[in-house]
């Protein structure tokens, strides 16, 4: 916690890294106590929500974010970044108790399953293209880490607002997980 830099991920103008920041610091507050580790883990968060609109939050799909502030670089919207989000606002409101930290998990998961999530396979890809106009997502770009981090954002969600669609959702990704990513199915 001492040695965590003030500024966070800021200076890098990304978002999926300050998020990254935010989540290991509220671990890090969920261990310590210190509120250092509090303060650090809403201020990164707080850098990213706050400039969602204006930086990280537009183009044609603005309900997700954009890795580098906005059009005119590579128009690139992961998952990591909103995966991360949720995560991090999950955690911020079982620390705090705040409810909006939780609406704000639940917009952005919704957002996640418009833009992100594949029907076909309950798998979720990794890359949109926003030029703007349109958002494209990339089909079939699966990572392990952030259907790994969706399943657990939905079985959080579940736990946090007694919706059962929540973990309906997580465990079927779970299982295509287990049966399409698995280095056991000889996929990986």
């Amino acid at each position: 916690v001492s040695t965590a830099p003030d500024d966070g991920a800021q200076t890098h103008g990304l978002s999926d890294v300050p998020l990254w920041d935010s989540i290991a610091a509220a671990r890090e507050y969920q261990v310590t106590h210190r509120a250092r580790a509090l303060r650090l883990s809403e201020s990164d968060f707080a850098f990213v929500a706050s400039k969602r609109l204006a930086k990280f939050g537009s183009g044609a799909c603005p309900s997700i974010d954009f890795q580098h502030g906005g059009l005119g670089g590579d128009n690139l919207k992961t998952l990591e970044t909103d995966a991360n989000y949720i995560k991090a606002a999950l955690l911020l409101r079982m620390i705090t108790g705040r409810a909006w930290y939780l609406r704000d998990a639940v917009a952005k998961y919704d957002a996640v399953r418009q833009y992100f999530f594949e029907p076909s396979t309950k798998l979720y890809t990794v890359f949109v293209f926003d030029n703007g106009q349109t958002c494209r997502a990339v089909p079939a770009r699966y990572f392990g880490s952030v259907n790994g981090l969706m399943i657990w954002d939905g079985v959080e969600l579940a736990r946090l607002t007694d919706h059962p669609r929540f973990d309906t959702e997580a465990v079927r990704t779970a299982r295509a997980v287990a049966t399409s990513l698995s280095s056991a199915c000889g996929s990986a």
